[in-house]
Protein backbone atom coordinates (compact mmCIF):
# COMPACT_ATOMS: atom_id res chain seq x y z
CA UNK A 1 0.00 0.00 0.00
CA UNK A 2 1.59 3.51 -0.92
CA UNK A 3 0.52 6.53 1.25
CA UNK A 4 0.58 9.89 -0.45
CA UNK A 5 1.49 12.85 1.36
CA UNK A 6 -0.75 15.87 0.22
CA UNK A 7 0.70 18.75 0.11
CA UNK A 8 -0.39 21.84 2.32
CA UNK A 9 -1.26 25.04 0.47
CA UNK A 10 1.02 26.94 2.71
CA UNK A 11 4.05 24.77 1.61
CA UNK A 12 2.85 25.81 -1.80
CA UNK A 13 3.12 29.37 -1.03
CA UNK A 14 5.87 29.14 0.36
CA UNK A 15 7.71 27.41 -2.26
CA UNK A 16 6.01 30.17 -4.62
CA UNK A 17 7.19 32.96 -2.53
CA UNK A 18 11.12 31.48 -2.83
CA UNK A 19 10.72 31.23 -6.49
CA UNK A 20 9.75 34.69 -6.84
CA UNK A 21 12.78 36.17 -4.26
CA UNK A 22 15.38 33.90 -5.93
CA UNK A 23 14.52 35.46 -9.47
CA UNK A 24 14.33 38.58 -8.06
CA UNK A 25 17.78 38.17 -6.55
CA UNK A 26 19.13 36.63 -9.75
CA UNK A 27 17.77 39.85 -11.06
CA UNK A 28 19.30 41.91 -9.33
CA UNK A 29 22.55 40.52 -8.70
CA UNK A 30 23.10 40.34 -12.86
CA UNK A 31 21.92 44.13 -12.76
CA UNK A 32 25.00 44.72 -10.26
CA UNK A 33 27.50 42.96 -12.65
CA UNK A 34 26.41 44.57 -15.63
CA UNK A 35 26.70 47.91 -13.88
CA UNK A 36 30.06 46.69 -12.76
CA UNK A 37 31.04 45.57 -15.67
CA UNK A 38 30.07 48.90 -17.44
CA UNK A 39 27.58 47.54 -20.08
CA UNK A 40 26.73 49.60 -22.70
CA UNK A 41 23.34 50.48 -22.99
CA UNK A 42 23.58 50.55 -26.45
CA UNK A 43 22.88 47.09 -26.23
CA UNK A 44 19.30 46.56 -26.87
CA UNK A 45 19.52 43.25 -24.54
CA UNK A 46 21.11 45.63 -21.65
CA UNK A 47 18.83 48.52 -22.09
CA UNK A 48 15.87 46.57 -21.74
CA UNK A 49 17.30 44.24 -19.06
CA UNK A 50 17.92 47.29 -16.91
CA UNK A 51 14.64 48.96 -17.27
CA UNK A 52 13.01 45.82 -16.22
CA UNK A 53 15.16 45.51 -13.12
CA UNK A 54 14.76 48.64 -12.55
CA UNK A 55 11.28 47.78 -11.02
CA UNK A 56 12.59 45.74 -8.44
CA UNK A 57 15.44 48.32 -7.79
CA UNK A 58 13.43 51.58 -7.75
CA UNK A 59 12.36 51.79 -3.99
CA UNK A 60 15.65 51.82 -3.14
CA UNK A 61 17.67 53.93 -5.80
CA UNK A 62 19.80 56.59 -4.42
CA UNK A 63 19.68 55.23 -0.87
CA UNK A 64 23.54 54.51 -1.06
CA UNK A 65 25.52 56.72 -3.32
CA UNK A 66 26.65 54.61 -6.49
CA UNK A 67 30.87 54.55 -6.39
CA UNK A 68 32.66 54.88 -9.55
CA UNK A 69 35.21 52.25 -9.85
CA UNK A 70 38.04 53.80 -11.90
CA UNK A 71 36.04 54.67 -15.33
CA UNK A 72 35.61 50.93 -15.73
CA UNK A 73 31.71 50.81 -14.12
CA UNK A 74 30.19 51.67 -10.92
CA UNK A 75 29.33 50.16 -7.97
CA UNK A 76 25.38 50.58 -7.24
CA UNK A 77 25.24 50.27 -3.87
CA UNK A 78 21.48 50.73 -3.94
CA UNK A 79 21.27 47.20 -5.68
CA UNK A 80 23.05 45.11 -3.12
CA UNK A 81 20.67 46.95 -0.15
CA UNK A 82 17.88 46.17 -2.36
CA UNK A 83 18.72 42.46 -2.46
CA UNK A 84 19.37 42.27 1.11
CA UNK A 85 16.05 43.58 1.38
CA UNK A 86 14.01 41.56 -0.63
CA UNK A 87 15.88 38.48 0.90
CA UNK A 88 14.71 39.78 4.69
CA UNK A 89 11.50 40.42 3.10
CA UNK A 90 11.49 36.47 2.02
CA UNK A 91 12.90 35.34 5.10
CA UNK A 92 9.82 37.07 7.23
CA UNK A 93 6.66 35.68 5.27
CA UNK A 94 7.90 32.57 5.14
CA UNK A 95 8.52 32.52 9.06
CA UNK A 96 5.22 34.35 9.06
CA UNK A 97 3.44 31.76 7.26
CA UNK A 98 4.98 28.86 9.16
CA UNK A 99 4.28 30.38 12.29
CA UNK A 100 0.57 30.40 11.26
CA UNK A 101 0.75 27.44 10.30
CA UNK A 102 2.09 25.64 13.11
CA UNK A 103 -0.54 27.73 15.62
CA UNK A 104 -3.57 26.03 13.40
Amino acid sequence: MVFVQKKSSTSTFNQLITILFIFAEIVIFLRLILKLLNASEQSSFIHWFYGFSLYLVQPFLNAFPSTSIEGKGYLELSSIFAALMYGLIAFLLIFLIRSLEHKS
